[in-house]
């Protein structure tokens, strides 16, 4: 390794113990890093010129006494990133520093025309309005509900409601924010926060199971998202218990026919006509609610359209236990607050080695706080970039994980 590259190791190295020790005297990196210490002050120092270090005061003293050091903290605020949830109602736009605190949020109606074009007019104004200009920002990460190619950053199928094929987000949001962008399925970026700093910190291999107008799943091995060969891990909207009939084949697939919101209130407004249980509780509830309260009043209409949803839900569960012994399954989505006792029950029955099932810490949090994540690798590897050719001050930018 050649001197420069050498250096710009070194520097991530301190980078990191800065980040995740820090305060932390220029001594203590010396121990920690094995480097020697003036290696280590040429490296602090140069952190300190493309502003992703600070100093912060001076400690204590060591126990012999002398001179108190002087401590170095990572500066968060040397960079902003940026997260988006593209959701079929709304989008989620929020800007946090460089340890992923969110300073700022905004919601965004979404248009009747959801074509590539106008949503990404949407995204630019709203980020520009965030960040008070087109720069400034070092990093966007971005979720989408569907099938993402994440190397190239194209949305290779977003169905149902967007209609989209093979549509590169990536480049004109680079192009005009001058930063890289990060685009991935809005499932795997909701585990991602999860992971992180929610309900799955702990395992090494966790399922998160979502539920909104679709269905969807992540599995993180290793605590590294899997995508699968043609980034379709997780696509269980096809699943089923059993084979369907011709005129019950749906393009959304049988699990998403039988557990999207859209589909649960279809069904409960077209019930609602043959049960009083189902009027009385629509006027005040969600469609899902309304439902499982009726249900739980014996009625049988409700009854009858509780039940399918039950067994789908478990099956999920119990298939994506089966196929990767996770440690967690993550449950995210009103409807997963109604059937859990329903899940355990074919789990303690088809899974000898049953994991953890819990709700998601973040629910409809987590695909904005996990896209912020998305964000911050893609800062660090921006500051490696900078510490290998000595960047300019006041540029720095790091992941906050």
């Amino acid at each position: 390794m050649n001197a420069p590259d050498m250096r710009s190791v070194n520097g991530i190295q301190l980078l990191n113990l800065i980040h995740s020790r820090g305060p932390v005297s220029r001594a203590e990196l010396s121990k920690l890093s094995g480097l020697s210490k003036p290696t280590v002050s040429e490296q602090v120092g140069r952190l300190i010129r493309l502003g992703a270090a600070i100093e912060t005061g001076q400690g204590e003293a060591g126990e012999s006494g002398g001179k108190r050091p002087t401590m170095v903290s990572f500066n968060a605020t040397a960079g902003k990133v940026a997260g988006i949830d593209i959701g079929a109602d709304q989008m989620r736009l929020a800007i946090a520093d460089l340890e992923g605190k969110i300073l700022r949020q905004m919601k965004v109606p979404a248009r009747a025309d959801k074509s590539p074009a106008r949503v990404r007019e949407q995204m630019e104004r709203a980020l520009i309005s965030l960040c008070g200009g087109e720069r400034g920002l070092r990093a966007i990460g971005i979720g989408v509900p569907g099938r993402v190619d994440c190397r190239s950053g194209i949305v290779l199928e977003l169905g149902n409601v967007f209609e989209w094929r093979n549509v590169d987000l990536r480049s004109p949001l680079e192009q005009r924010f001058g930063c890289p962008v990060r685009v991935d399925n809005d499932v795997n970026v909701a585990l991602t926060a999860e992971i992180h700093g929610g309900a799955g910190r702990e395992g090494e291999t966790t399922v998160l199971i979502q539920a909104g107008t679709g269905i969807g799943s992540a599995v993180a091995i290793g605590r590294r998202i899997h995508h699968g060969a043609h980034w379709a891990a997780g696509e269980i909207g096809h699943l089923t218990t059993e084979p369907p009939s011709r005129k019950e084949v749906s393009p959304r697939g049988q699990m998403e026919s039988v557990l999207g919101e859209d589909q649960i209130a279809k069904r409960v407004r077209a019930a609602a006509r043959r049960s009083p249980s189902l009027r009385r509780f629509s006027k005040t509830l969600s469609p899902v609610s309304a439902l499982f309260a009726a249900a739980a009043e014996r009625d049988s209409v409700a009854m009858a359209l509780a039940a399918p949803i039950e067994n789908y839900a478990a099956f999920a569960v119990a298939n994506l236990a089966l196929a990767y012994d996770p440690d967690t399954v993550l449950l995210s989505g009103e409807v997963f607050r109604y059937v859990l006792p329903a899940i355990e029950k074919l789990l303690s029955r088809t899974v000898p080695w049953s994991p953890k099932v819990r709700q998601a810490r973040f629910a409809e949090e987590g695909v904005l706080m996990g896209a912020v994540d998305t964000a911050l690798p893609a800062a660090y590897e921006q500051l490696a970039s900078q510490l290998a050719s000595d960047g300019l001050p006041g540029t720095a930018v790091v992941a906050g994980n």
